[in-house]
């Protein structure tokens, strides 16, 4: 009898599979997880093929075949090796970020019977609404022009009824016996979105996000696994969804960064839309009042391929009227012209959002003695004070009692400028009968919280919502008559060259939140720099302006979309070993590239703008260039070279980053 052996993933930076033998009385199938030895370890792995040899004399046995159905597919197995590819990673650490962990009762191991519910037969869709003439030429147009690969991006204002559109493609996609599958960037924010697509799919859809429970996150994916569901709804790592017989992948808010990975293979969603798009005959659909730079151009520099579509009209409601201010300076967090607004706003029975973007009570301790602000022990940033009397680091979480002392000289401390904290006890103390809600990431932990605050400001049992950015988007509330927009400029301070068109993207975003009724609605943006251009061109609500303004700063400077920028961090506890190794990377990096030298620029080596996170220090390298697929195979056999002699710090390679943070 002839061995048969497997070839085994695992979540680890290996740039191939690893032989284990096959024994007589297991049945693995390609997909399934295994359990084997590694290195004197017990891993689990997943079967990406069968094979009747195995490249190595000395091999090792299957312990365990764990599952009793494949948890990936053959097209998941290959999409996992064009991410090492891409993104200069091993294949088992993209595959293992494609499906949600199985319960423990999933496994053959188990004693307890795992049981698959039946999913009961969804009506034949019917969206509630019909697409007004702007929505429906779109629609056709979509229709009409169907080619594997094609995005079609919608550019439409706050609230001109993207959703429609995107419903209406679902009901042909499924009518036709194919799949959609939809992007949203974060679940707890689209409520209202999922309850209009449960209203019109019913059980056809399956919700896929880190806030299920795990059993039920992992059931809805073996539904579509198994081809008993073919309409996806989900997060970012729902791109990975095996949806059969896949015709659309739509992305709601495309602009948003959350489509970004933060951990190693950092992959973006909407690249990898492409690749799945291309691969299976399907097409993308885009959509956002504030389009990415690079996506927008790709429509103006390869129309053939992007198709752009704007939508200009409100489908219901009118844009709001948008008035900036000179952010107070005195003790008030907010100016006199914004509290009679508000009052006018409770007098007449309509709702408000705050957006402060501004975690905590206020964000600098400082010393008068010293004359130094009070920073985190672990990070290069400064403390931030929450009450009671927590000081507290918004990276690393380290916190202190905040006593009142200086630990540099033993001096007296003073707490300056406002958070959300602040904000809310102003409110709660000026409008005594108001019901007001915080919303933030102290207050949403698990987004449980931040559903039931959506849903009491939906159904009027609040009348000032406020918070920081997660307020900004998603939120469809017909009597918010007024928004108000404090410390607006602050971003723009951030060492990032994309912190412009997060911040006019922001400032569009939230001012969208206002007027969708029957009532006009206000908004009122206060900044430190009140004549800042973008501060105005967000208020006169010009994507087109800023776009233009915005890519001719670009090509004047190189970055993208003029370029593809890549990122090599290396981080460590000792400062001086981070340091001595950056230098050797650079120096790899010139010989490695010395050829392109005409086609790229280095930037760097240098300190990251946060020097130090979580008591690693961090320095940075970035590389602009036009041809990264290639240097690619020159970059990757570098960092294989590299990274072993990496011994007291780590290695983050990053193409396309979203920040450089």
């Amino acid at each position: 009898m002839f061995d048969r052996f497997a070839r085994v993933l695992f979540r680890l930076p290996l740039d191939r599979a690893l032989d284990y033998r096959i024994a007589p009385d297991m049945e693995p199938e390609i997909g399934s997880r295994v359990q084997v030895k590694l290195n004197n370890r017990e891993e689990i792995g997943i079967v990406c093929e069968m094979t009747d040899t195995a490249e190595s004399d000395r091999v090792l046995d299957i312990e365990a075949v764990l599952d009793p159905l494949p948890v990936v597919t053959k097209d998941q197995i290959e999409l996992a090796d064009r991410l090492a590819d891409y993104y200069i990673c091993g294949p088992g650490e993209g595959l293992f970020k494609m499906f949600p962990s199985p319960p423990v009762s999933f496994q053959t191991t188990s004693s307890r019977n795992f049981k698959i519910p039946d999913i009961e037969a969804a009506p034949a869709p019917s969206p509630r609404h019909t697409l007004n003439q702007e929505q429906s030429a779109i629609y056709q147009e979509i229709k009409k022009n169907h080619k594997a690969g094609r995005m079609h991006l919608l550019h439409g204002i706050t609230g001109s009824g993207k959703t429609e559109v995107y419903i209406h493609l679902m009901r042909d996609a499924l009518l036709e016996g194919r799949g959609a599958l939809l992007l949203v960037p974060e679940i707890a924010l689209t409520v209202q979105m999922i309850q209009r697509l449960q209203e019109v799919f019913g059980s056809a859809i399956a919700l896929l996000h880190s806030g299920l429970p795990a059993k039920e996150r992992f059931l809805n994916y073996l539904s579509v696994i198994q081809k008993k569901r073919r309409l996806v709804v989900g997060t970012r790592s729902a791109i990975f969804a095996p949806v059969d017989a896949l015709k659309y992948i739509i992305i709601d808010e495309e602009h948003d960064s959350s489509y970004r990975e933060n951990s190693a293979p950092r992959y973006d969603a909407r690249l990898l839309a492409r690749w799945i798009a291309n691969s299976r005959d399907a097409m993308i659909i885009a959509g956002s009042a504030t389009p990415r730079l690079e996506s927008r151009r790709a429509c103006q520099t390869h129309p053939e391929l992007f198709h752009y579509h704007s939508i200009s009209g409100r489908a219901a409601g009118s844009l709001p009227q948008v008035q900036v201010l000179q952010a107070p300076t005195n003790q008030n967090p907010i100016s006199g012209q914004l509290i009679t607004e508000i009052e006018k706003n409770l007098k007449n029975g309509q709702q408000t959002i705050l957006l402060l973007n501004r975690r905590g009570y206020q964000p600098f301790i400082y010393c008068d003695n010293c004359a130094s602000t009070i920073k985190c022990p672990r990070c290069s940033v400064t403390l931030h004070f929450h009450k009671p009397d927590i000081l507290l680091c918004h990276y690393c979480a380290y916190n202190a009692r905040n006593d009142g002392t200086c630990p540099q000289c033993g001096g007296k401390t003073k707490a300056t400028g406002t958070g959300v904290q602040r904000l809310e006890e102003f409110l709660a103390s000026r409008f005594l009968d108001a019901r007001i809600e915080r919303v933030d990431t102290d207050t949403s932990k698990g987004g449980k919280n931040l559903q039931d605050s959506l849903h009491r400001f939906f159904r009027k049992e609040l009348d000032i919502l406020m918070g920081t950015q997660m307020i900004a988007k998603g939120l469809d509330a017909p009597d918010v008559t007024l928004v108000g927009v404090l410390q607006a400029d602050q971003g723009l301070m951030l060492s990032d060259y994309r912190a412009q068109e997060r911040t006019f993207s922001l400032l569009m975003q939230v001012a969208g939140r206002a007027g969708r009724g029957q009532f006009q609605g206000r908004v009122i943006i206060e900044a430190l720099n009140p004549e800042h251009s973008v501060i105005h061109m967000a208020a006169a609500q010009d994507y087109a302006r800023f776009y233009d303004a915005e890519l001719r700063l670009r090509s004047a400077t190189n970055y993208p979309p003029f370029c593809r920028l890549l990122r090599f961090l290396i981080r460590s506890p000792d400062q001086e070993y981070a340091e001595q190794k950056i230098d050797e990377l650079a120096e790899l990096l010139e010989s490695t590239l010395a050829s392109e030298s005409d086609a790229l620029e280095i930037l760097g080596p240098a300190p990251a703008p946060i020097e130090r996170i979580h008591d690693q220090y961090r320095m940075h390298i970035l590389v602009k260039t036009r041809s990264y697929e290639r240097i690619r195979p020159a970059l990757r056999a570098m960092l294989e070279s590299f990274r072993p002699g990496l011994r007291k710090g780590h290695l983050e390679f990053e193409p396309d980053p979203q920040d450089v943070v």
